[in-house]
């Protein structure tokens, strides 16, 4: 075979340009005090307080309405919750799946628990722990309506 040389091969000359982009300097974060992280964290702690507050205000109104006037008492039970701060939310197919935060006290098992008045039937229902779907799977569990895994309660 033949070796044929075609123009553009052989040595060629790359040129290659580079630009240095420079990025401004970084202004060096300011030091917060002891002082100042104890009054922030304090006032954190009074707006949770404020938000509890609130949430109860709200649960009153909401929950009163969404409750069944002559149903069953039933006492539902959320997955253990080992963060002392998170943020609980409760929903059911009887609540039209309006979230409820949870303001009670964590009880000695680590669980938070709400007494509700619904009616006679099967009922679905979640945990929102921080945001997440939580499923308490020492309960009964079932699929509702929606094709989704929930806790499932009946009630007589």
């Amino acid at each position: 075979m033949r070796s044929m040389s075609r123009p553009g091969k052989g040595n060629m000359n790359i040129n290659v340009v580079s630009r240095v982009i420079s990025t401004p300097p970084s202004k060096p974060k300011p030091q917060i005090s002891e002082a100042d992280r104890l009054r922030i964290a304090e006032e954190k702690k009074k707006i949770r307080r404020r938000t509890k507050i609130e949430s109860r205000e709200t649960i009153t109104r909401t929950g009163g309405s969404l409750q069944h006037s002559e149903g069953v008492t039933k006492i539902f039970v959320s997955p253990q919750i080992y963060d002392f701060e998170a943020e609980v939310k409760f929903f059911a197919d009887f609540t039209n799946w309006e979230e409820i935060p949870i303001t009670t006290q964590m009880d000695n098992n680590f669980t938070y628990s709400v007494t509700w008045k619904v009616s006679p039937g099967v009922h679905f229902y979640l945990f929102k722990i921080n945001g997440k779907i939580e499923i308490n799977k020492h309960l009964p569990t079932g699929l509702a309506p929606n094709g989704q895994l929930m806790n499932k309660v009946d009630c007589p």
